[in-house]
């Protein structure tokens, strides 16, 4: 039986926004990441080093933005991430 070690790193984060094109824009112009291709209209993959992509904005109906997710990656080489999916905490 294989044992999935800790994992080394953050792979990923996902956010659930209100107003994507604001997120396009500030995460181009301000932050400079890189927009990859969309495969969903209501959703943006950023870039920001070698991989793909390290943030996933998805657009939705709440009113604030939130954290959705975060993925870790794996030293192990069976798995290559491990996705929490956590509370959206109410801090207002």
């Amino acid at each position: 039986m294989n044992k999935i070690s800790m994992p080394s790193q953050l792979g990923c984060l996902g956010l659930g926004v209100s107003d994507l094109s604001a997120w396009n824009d500030f995460s181009q112009n301000i932050l400079g990441l890189e927009v990859r291709p969309e495969e969903k209209d209501s959703s943006l993959m950023l870039r920001m080093d070698e991989y793909h992509h390290r943030f996933i904005l998805t657009e939705d109906a709440c009113d604030t933005d939130r954290l959705a997710f975060t993925a870790s990656l794996n030293r192990s080489t069976d798995a290559f991430l491990l996705i929490a999916l956590l509370p959206v905490p109410k801090f207002y």
